[in-house]
């Protein structure tokens, strides 16, 4: 049996509604992930390069951090701004 052109048009809007209160629901998630990557990422760097040092972990901990967490966050965030200004420009 198979579904009307009705039906599969039912479908396919439920679908998508879904998928989008979905995407919104995960998408605070999704941004605090890449913070938090990106910290992790400046933080690891940090200690990487104070590691050869004698003098131990000097301060600093906090800007690598913030760093790590603001640069990840623009290039993930980069494309979808480019996309976004190529969508919106006048053809």
């Amino acid at each position: 049996m198979a579904l009307s052109h009705d039906a599969v048009v039912r479908l396919t809007t439920l679908g998508s509604a879904l998928l989008l209160i979905l995407f919104v629901i995960g998408a605070p998630l999704l941004f605090a992930g890449v913070v938090l990557v990106g910290a992790l990422l400046g933080l690891l760097i940090h200690a990487a390069r104070r590691l050869t040092r004698r003098d131990g972990w000097p301060p600093g901990r906090t800007r690598a951090g913030l760093i790590g967490a603001g640069l990840l966050t623009c290039l993930v965030a980069a494309p979808v701004w480019w996309l976004g200004q190529l969508r919106l420009a006048p053809p």
